[in-house]
């Protein structure tokens, strides 16, 4: 059922740890993999190794060769410089510079601004552009999408985990919960929250401007299906793109 891949990924002093999503039809989710990279992001070495994950071919069970369509990392904490380096590289496809925005109603990816600017100090229209992400509203849909999930049999589910996704991984995914009075998810006392936090960057990667996956129709599937099916190879599709 897979049809597109996105990432998410978030950014730590000591770490880069990251979500790896597939989608289909009705936003249907296949949580594929979570990993984390060891490193100092101010380093070189854990972008490259970020980098080498990412253009690795996935297999699918259909017989497609799929690539990550859009990643998006988040530039909160001390190393928003190296992941602004990172995505002007330019060296994996779609790649985004996402952070939280402060208002708890904002849509789950808003307008693309522009971070760079020119030697003469002028806003860089050709620089690298930043997403603010609606992580409140990224959270309630996918822990909406769970909760209704969970009164469904098997395969009528719309979220779908690899079996080799660890208890780390669940317990992350479900470390935070919604304080009505706050309007606000907050972190269970002692979790670890990276695996929903890279869950909803994968989720927002999703929204880039030129995939858009959440506004697809059944036509687009199956055109999608049929693109794939023509050109199986991974290199083939990005030609194509």
């Amino acid at each position: 059922g897979v049809l597109w891949v996105t990432a998410g990924v978030d950014t730590q002093d000591d770490r880069l740890a990251l979500h790896l999503s597939g989608w289909g039809r009705s936003m249907g989710l296949w949580a594929l993999d979570y990993h984390e990279f060891p490193g100092d992001p101010a380093d070189d070495a854990v972008w490259v190794a970020l980098t080498e994950y990412l253009n690795r071919p996935i297999q699918s069970e259909a017989g497609y060769l799929l690539g990550v369509d859009a990643t998006a990392v988040d530039m909160g904490g001390h190393r928003s410089e190296a992941v602004k380096h990172w995505v002007r590289l330019g060296l994996v496809r779609r790649p985004m510079v996402i952070q939280g925005a402060v208002p708890n109603n904002a849509p789950v990816l808003g307008k693309p601004r522009l971070l760079d600017v020119t030697r003469n100090g002028q806003t860089d229209r050709k620089g690298v552009r930043g997403y603010y992400v609606g992580t409140v509203a990224a959270k309630h849909w996918l822990f909406g999408r769970l909760s209704v999930d969970a009164d469904r049999k098997p395969e009528e589910r719309l979220t779908h985990f690899s079996q080799e996704l660890d208890q780390f991984y669940f317990k992350g995914l479900v470390s935070e919960t919604f304080d009505a009075a706050k309007n606000r998810y907050e972190k269970k006392r002692g979790a670890r929250n990276e695996p929903l936090d890279t869950a909803i960057y994968s989720y927002a990667a999703a929204h880039h401007p030129e995939l858009r996956l959440h506004r697809k129709r059944e036509i687009d599937f199956q055109l999608r299906e049929q693109f794939l099916e023509q050109h199986g190879d991974l290199h083939a599709v990005r030609r194509a793109e």
